[in-house]
């Protein structure tokens, strides 16, 4: 059936991907790399030369792409799945090696730098829309490739209000393997078509409405990946409700499935 606001109407459940579509990885890490490494250089003032060169929100694109390509592999069936954290911190030490960057931090303050993605700021929109969702009846949930104490983690810093936190790592998987979605929903006690993936990047839409999930896109900052052409098929084909860089978010998420009579 073709992609139409009207195919939400039976949707209970919204399943949200968390990093980069409810919160901002980009800003938060790039704040929290270029925080420690300035406290390193006013620890030990030889290292100030090599902090000050330093390029963080390239390493931390260079980052995220390193665990979108992981993440890919193992749910293709092409690399064993090892826990995200351990991926994280291993990678991390990878990119300060190649950018040069190496000898500004310890082992036990890579350690905690990696854990930062369980401390990543929600968008402004993120908490509220969250809120506004739920009142309208519906259950608001995660379904992230991130672990579930990462997104534990997540929801206490951000005050995200999470009906349900299901991690890819519950389906010994990640997206966009078919048995995450369908494994969320099952957890959810819903049939498929009764939920809704919400996120910010078309790929994942689309392999949720594969297995019978409508799909809501939410647009952020730098956050699509897909190609003009790609983007443009997926939207027609998939992409039941569209919500622009322009609107506000999941608060204009809510306010177009109000006005559907979606929840309530």
């Amino acid at each position: 059936m073709a992609p139409s606001p009207t195919q939400l109407v039976g949707v209970k459940v919204l399943l949200f991907d968390v990093l980069g579509t409810t919160v901002d990885w980009r800003n938060t890490l790039t704040r929290t790399l270029t925080s420690a490494a300035s406290a390193a250089a006013a620890a030990n003032p030889a290292l100030a030369p090599l902090a000050a060169s330093a390029d963080w929100p390239a390493l931390v694109h260079a980052w995220h792409d390193a665990y979108t390509t992981f993440s890919s592999a193992v749910a293709a069936g092409t690399t064993p799945r090892i826990p995200i954290e351990q991926h994280f911190r291993t990678s991390l030490a990878e990119q300060l090696h190649a950018h040069g960057l190496a000898p500004l931090f310890a082992p036990a303050q890579l350690d905690a730098l990696a854990q930062a993605w369980g401390a990543l700021d929600g968008w402004r929109d993120a908490a509220a829309g969250l809120d506004a969702l739920r009142a309208l009846g519906l259950r608001v949930s995660t379904l992230s490739n991130g672990s579930r104490a990462q997104l534990q983690g997540m929801a206490q810093h951000a005050a995200l209000r999470w009906s349900s936190i299901h991690s890819a790592e519950d389906f010994g998987s990640f997206k966009p393997d078919p048995r995450v979605y369908l494994g969320a929903a099952a957890a959810e006690g819903v049939a498929p078509e009764e939920c809704a993936m919400v996120a910010a990047h078309l790929p994942d839409l689309e392999a949720a409405a594969r297995v019978g999930l409508r799909a809501i896109y939410v647009e952020r900052p730098e956050e699509e990946q897909a190609g003009a052409a790609e983007a443009k098929r997926i939207r027609a084909e998939v992409v039941d409700l569209w919500v622009g860089v322009e609107e506000d978010g999941f608060l204009s998420v809510a306010e177009g499935l109000k006005k559907l009579g979606v929840g309530q």
